[in-house]
């Protein structure tokens, strides 16, 4: 007897078990529901004074589709002269559109601090990120790499490259003139005056033009994987954690096969060369300009040990994509306008 007992208790348990299984299940998406919709609105709530589009209110993925249909920044300006100078974009993000607001906005007191989205945009080299002045959000590490290496930018220090960028230019309109204007073909200047800042980028920052103008192709791909890296992570500014969650998740990166950010990974190449190469800092017949960025750079880490050494990595990494891909585009919009 005590064992049927036994056996109808478990079975009882066991319904009980069962009869709330699906108040259970249905309980976490319910609470979920709950929380996303008390926090839709508590950010609704806060930012409610400022005018914008009504879903941008509650989810940046207005955001995110404007970025997605390469009209952003169009559609900033219309809603800026819709709404007026400051527009809500987000659940938590609000545009300014007053110059006046800069000083307040870029002010020392570190009260408005860079936000997610240039977690986004670091590049990784041997699994690990690269932080650079532009893309760290860390106020003591940005002054770490800014100060030993602020001078080299000065106005006067810029000035005393000319020479090596002169030379590139000559050597690009050479190229223009045997590839096309001899042959009649026709030429994507776009692309050519791409080449001609990574050229230049390699000039002034390694002493020796990285081979675009000379070789009319896309050295390694770098040029693809700046696009693509970009086209890719534009898109995840506007929703930074899902970066967080995937494709800086410490989990999967220890998971997946570790691949070196191609722009890093090129700046650590040109690196490893002029270590390996011997000392032509006396050689006055040497093609290597001894007061090129990298020697300076060098120069600014060997000076101070507190440095790290990744910090030569972001250094150059820098010069290599955001100078040559600017500078590329202030000339391609340039020829633009002017031509039409």
């Amino acid at each position: 007897m005590s064992a049927v007992i036994k056996q109808m208790a478990a079975g009882i348990a066991l319904h009980r078990v069962f009869d709330a299984f699906p108040s259970n299940v249905l309980f976490i998406p319910v609470l979920s529901l709950f929380i996303v919709s008390l926090w839709s609105f508590y950010s609704y709530i806060l930012l409610q004074q400022i005018p914008g589009p009504f879903l941008a209110a509650f989810s940046n993925l207005p955001r995110v589709s404007w970025v997605l249909s390469n009209r952003a920044h169009d559609i900033h300006i219309d809603l800026h002269r819709k709404y007026g100078k400051l527009v809500r974009f987000g659940p938590n993000m609000v545009s300014v559109g007053d110059p006046a607001e800069i000083p307040t906005l870029y002010s020392f007191t570190g009260k408005f601090t860079k936000s997610d989205f240039y977690h986004v945009i670091v590049f990784y080299a041997k699994g690990k990120p690269v932080q650079t002045i532009f893309t760290t959000q860390d106020e003591n590490m940005h002054r770490m790499l800014k100060r030993p290496i602020a001078g080299i930018y000065t106005m006067s220090n810029l000035m005393s490259f000319e020479p090596y960028v002169d030379t590139t230019i000559s050597f690009f309109f050479a190229q223009l003139d045997k590839r096309f204007a001899q042959t009649g073909d026709i030429c994507n200047l776009g692309t050519w005056l791409q080449m001609f800042a990574f050229d230049v980028m390699g000039e002034l920052t390694f002493s020796k033009r990285l081979g675009f103008l000379e070789r009319a192709e896309d050295v390694d791909g770098i040029m693809e994987s700046i696009w693509h890296y970009f086209q890719k992570t534009t898109p995840v500014t506007q929703i930074p954690w899902v970066d967080r969650l995937w494709a800086k998740n410490p989990i999967f990166q220890r998971l997946k096969a570790v691949r070196m950010n191609p722009i890093a990974g090129f700046g650590l190449a040109r690196i490893a060369e002029r270590k390996s190469a011997p000392d032509t800092s006396d050689d006055k017949e040497s093609s290597t300009n001894s007061r090129d960025f990298l020697s300076r750079f060098l120069e600014a880490q060997a000076k101070d040990k507190s440095i790290p050494p990744w910090a030569l990595t972001a250094w150059t990494t820098s010069n290599i994509a955001a100078g040559s891909d600017t500078t590329a585009i202030l000339l391609r919009t340039t020829i633009t306008l002017t031509t039409n």
